[in-house]
């Protein structure tokens, strides 16, 4: 496959890696803004990281051998072109078009076919900035310069040097065009909307789901606050005799001090949730915590590990493990349960939230000036009285 087809290709092979590099910090970054995640956010943003990923591999694959760059330098191929408008020039001397051939022969010829390329490449990126991230034609076009700049600096200095001479031609015309592109989407841009709903409807929907403590919001949370922990434990291994020591002393800081201090972990405050529990009572916190950690992280993965050592223990040792599994068996399956409910039920309680009395709850982030006009339709009118003149000058008018 050739021409465009082989940066397609490789871009599709290589989006599902860069979806999962991406994709945590998403949904952090979803939940710090609005508390939920939807569905035409998710799409939006990875259709943006898709169209950008194959934008950029068409601009640098197919990537050269040493044999091209040696040929391109005996043959003294130009590096770069400084003459704007070279390509209104070159098409209208070299299309066919313009000397007897068909139309067909002039829209297939590379004068046409290139400019045209360059042009339709950043179409999408001027749509994406007007219909989804809102912004202005002056910022646009900015916004788009600066990119296809990156695009040609990226091809003049040989990928950054990687490779010892340039093996695309860095053009002042592709800048015109590219810029001209991107802002011809941001023109067209409102065509989205017959299709799509606004980003006004998108922000709307997520703020409206906001409320909701999901489980994809406290595994977050909670994953966090495990790595922090775990990078406060390797700290503290340096210091304490054991690793034990270390693992539990970080644990009573995450899940202990802090929210003790504060009314949720440093996750929770991550993902805008916290403890719905009043600051008098916040020792139900420690109770809560010590339940999940000694669910989560001990007894959980302990009986885990029994299962996977059946396999392995000699057998005289393998009836006592089979008791052991069996019973533990019981309270495994209701700690998944209880977990696999608030997939269905976001607002359902888990047990060691109901034992201890220490649930969590969103944090709804204030109003901004943007809904201002939905206050005030919401707002009770004042009483006619109010709305009199109270100075002297207003009554003598």
């Amino acid at each position: 496959m050739s021409g465009f087809g082989v940066p397609i290709i490789d871009a599709i092979i290589a989006f599902p890696i860069i979806l999962i590099a991406l994709f945590i910090p998403f949904l952090f970054l979803q939940y710090r803004r609005y508390g939920a995640v939807t569905f035409w956010h998710t799409v939006m943003t990875f259709s943006f990281v898709f169209y950008f990923t194959t934008a950029f591999f068409l601009v640098i694959l197919p990537l050269p051998t040493e044999a091209t760059l040696e040929h391109l330098q005996a043959i003294g191929a130009p590096t770069r072109n400084l003459d704007p408008l070279q390509v209104v020039r070159t098409f209208f001397q070299d299309n066919p078009y313009f000397h007897g051939g068909g139309l067909k022969a002039g829209l297939l010829d590379p004068s046409f076919t290139q400019a045209a390329f360059n042009v339709l490449l950043t179409v999408p990126f001027g749509m994406y900035l007007h219909f989804y991230f809102k912004r202005g034609f002056f910022t646009t076009l900015i916004l788009t310069f600066m990119l296809t700049l990156f695009y040609e600096t990226t091809q003049y200095t040989g990928l950054y040097h990687i490779y010892w001479r340039p093996y695309r031609l860095f053009d002042v015309d592709d800048l015109i065009l590219n810029t001209t592109g991107g802002l011809i989407g941001w023109i067209f841009a409102p065509l989205l909307g017959i299709l799509l709903p606004s980003r006004d409807r998108m922000d709307e929907r997520a703020r409206s789901l906001g409320h909701r403590v999901t489980l994809v919001r406290r595994l977050l949370s909670f994953g966090l606050d495990f790595v922090i922990a775990t990078a406060i434990s390797f700290v503290l291994t340096q210091i304490l005799p054991n690793e034990t020591s270390a693992d539990i002393l970080s644990y009573i800081v995450i899940w202990g001090v802090v929210p003790l201090l504060l009314g949720a972990t440093l996750g929770q405050m991550v993902v805008r949730i916290r403890y719905d529990v009043a600051k008098s009572q916040r020792w139900r916190i420690i109770v809560r915590n010590a339940l999940m950690v000694g669910f989560t992280i001990y007894f959980f993965p302990f009986w885990l590990q029994l299962i996977g050592s059946t396999g392995t223990v000699s057998a005289e040792t393998l009836n006592r493990t089979y008791t052991f599994i069996l019973l533990f068996a019981a309270p495994a399956v209701i700690l998944v349960i209880d977990w696999l409910i608030t997939i269905f039920r976001p607002q359902h309680k888990l047990l060691y939230e109901k034992i201890s009395g220490a649930g969590s709850e969103a944090i709804v982030k204030t109003t901004t000036m943007a809904d201002a006009p939905i206050l005030k339709e919401q707002t009770t009118p004042q009483p006619e009285v109010d709305q009199q003149p109270t100075s002297r000058s207003e009554r003598h008018h």
